[in-house]
């Protein structure tokens, strides 16, 4: 991108001619910031969706990769239609409301 005055704006003042080139330099600063936001949002989308093994080498959502303590149940490996994949097995003889309240209490 020229900056510059180009020969096409002969005739125009100075003024004008740097007035026009701090736009096109704006617009073109914009236009990057918007572009690296864009990407960085999709980054963030897709590294949400993208599950990570955790130390077991149990793939599930980041968020419990790094937050175990979050999870209401055991994570296993189960067989499915679509072959082998993570799942949480709920504790046995445990209420889901008082696994509620331990997690409200740890993150007080």
């Amino acid at each position: 991108m020229n900056y510059f005055c180009d020969s096409k704006d002969f005739g125009k003042t100075i003024d004008s001619c740097v007035k026009d080139t701090q736009k096109k330099i704006r617009n073109a600063a914009y236009k990057t910031l918007e572009s690296v936001a864009e990407r960085s949002r999709r980054a963030v989308i897709a590294n949400y969706f993208k599950k990570f093994p955790d130390e077991n080498g149990i793939k599930m959502n980041s968020y419990f990769v790094k937050n175990p303590d979050m999870i209401l149940g055991e994570m296993q490996m189960v067989s499915s239609r679509f072959g082998m994949e993570s799942t949480c097995k709920p504790y046995e003889n445990a209420e889901l409301s008082e696994l509620l309240q331990i997690i409200k209490r740890k993150k007080q």
